[in-house]
């Protein structure tokens, strides 16, 4: 990736934002990573275009991580919109929002394109589950659980790219890359619905980087309480559902991790909002800036794992591998002889055994008995045992 260096204390004339060149490997590493949204409109007889993701983990299902309003969007194409009656209290409208939704997802109308590692089939997939949260001012994201619709092939992670999540801290000074699919038709003829695998293309996909101006949950256009990071680079239509990115090099001891893989890129938030001036226009971006929704905010959701419904924040800890544990992995590793491959270290299974076997321990105490031992069955993918 090769960009100008960005506006700062030391380079008063640079640009505030950039749109970096990246080679062609890396954007299709990137592309790899994304998923693309579409709906099935059949009153309107088109296929709509709605917007990004990114994928997670994979196991049974295919985890992918959106804004809420990708989805909601396309129910008030679908069924109509659903407007709020002077008598009807906020929760009884989310509740019929999340209704609206779970009617669609259950006629299959929201597909979810992605891409296998090894070869550029474009793969789409049915949502079988989906946590949200169902008033896009307030918590702007959604994990969306998809499997194959037609295919009784089992999905693994060896043939996907998730993207690892990263919960450090966001600081002012630092680079971070806005990615995901734009310059997008709105919506594409039914029969004409072979076309929606070609949108998958690099052409299609934009990068952007900036900084992160601030932290707050006064945002305008959201609820209060709402917590946003304000990103001082427009996005583009059809982003929205993207990943907001950090480039890092995870280093543990000489010789251990390096070679072909020095970096990654690694997930800190979610593409919400453009957003174009505020109380403080001169020194914002006049460009346009972004809403993104931190990552840590997906702990507030649950999702459904092997039939029953666990807290993101806890069942993340034994399925998704972040940063962090890649971090410390590698920092336990013991120094090689000078000509081994990183590719011979990094071992994806032993990072999510040492970092599972951590977070039972830490579990166990706080968890019935009972209950711990259906989660454990669960995860284990078991009959669960008597405690």
């Amino acid at each position: 990736m090769r960009h100008p260096p960005l506006k700062s204390l030391l380079n008063p004339t640079g640009p505030d934002w950039v749109a970096p060149f990246l080679p062609d490997d890396e954007l299709t590493g990137i592309r790899h990573s994304l998923a693309l949204l579409v709906g099935y409109d059949t009153q309107a007889g088109v296929v709509r275009v709605l917007g990004s993701g990114y994928i997670v983990h994979t196991d049974d299902t295919v985890y992918v991580v959106t804004a809420t309003h990708v989805l909601m969007e396309f129910c008030k194409h679908a069924l109509g919109p659903h407007i709020r009656t002077p008598l009807e209290d906020a929760e009884a409208w989310r509740e019929k929002e999340k209704q609206r939704l779970g009617q669609v997802f259950a006629h299959g109308s929201i597909k979810v394109l992605v891409e296998t590692v090894r070869s550029t089939e474009v793969i789409q997939l049915d949502v079988r589950h989906a946590s949200f949260g169902t008033d896009e001012q307030g918590l702007d994201v959604a994990i969306v659980q998809c499997a194959y619709s037609d295919r009784t092939e089992r999905l693994t992670d060896g043939r996907f790219t998730p993207l690892l999540l990263d919960l450090d801290p966001v600081t002012s000074s630092e680079v971070l890359f806005m990615a995901g699919f734009a310059n997008l038709p709105t919506e594409i003829p039914l029969g004409e619905a072979e076309r929606i695998g070609k949108l998958r293309s690099n052409r299609n996909i934009v990068v952007r980087g900036g900084y992160v101006r601030e932290v707050t949950d006064k945002a305008d256009g959201y609820h209060k309480g709402a917590v946003l990071m304000r990103a001082n680079m427009p996005s583009e239509p059809g982003m929205s559902g993207g990943p907001l990115m950090r480039k890092r090099e995870p280093r543990g001891r000489p010789g251990v991790f390096g070679g072909v893989f020095q970096w990654t890129y690694t997930a800190i938030g979610i593409v919400s909002r453009s957003r174009c001036g505020g109380m403080f226009e001169h020194f914002e971006n006049r460009d346009g800036e972004t809403w993104v929704v931190p990552i840590s905010e997906l702990a507030k959701l649950s999702v459904t794992f092997r039939g029953s419904r666990y807290a993101w924040g806890l069942l993340a800890d034994f399925i998704v591998i972040n940063y962090h544990d890649l971090q410390t992995y590698i920092e336990a590793l013991p120094q090689l002889p000078e000509g081994r491959s990183r590719a011979e270290t990094l071992n994806v299974d032993a990072v999510m055994r040492m970092k599972g076997e951590q977070a039972l321990i830490n579990l166990k105490g706080h968890m019935p008995p009972e209950v711990f031992a259906k989660f454990l069955a669960q995860l284990k993918n078991e009959p669960p045992l008597k405690p």
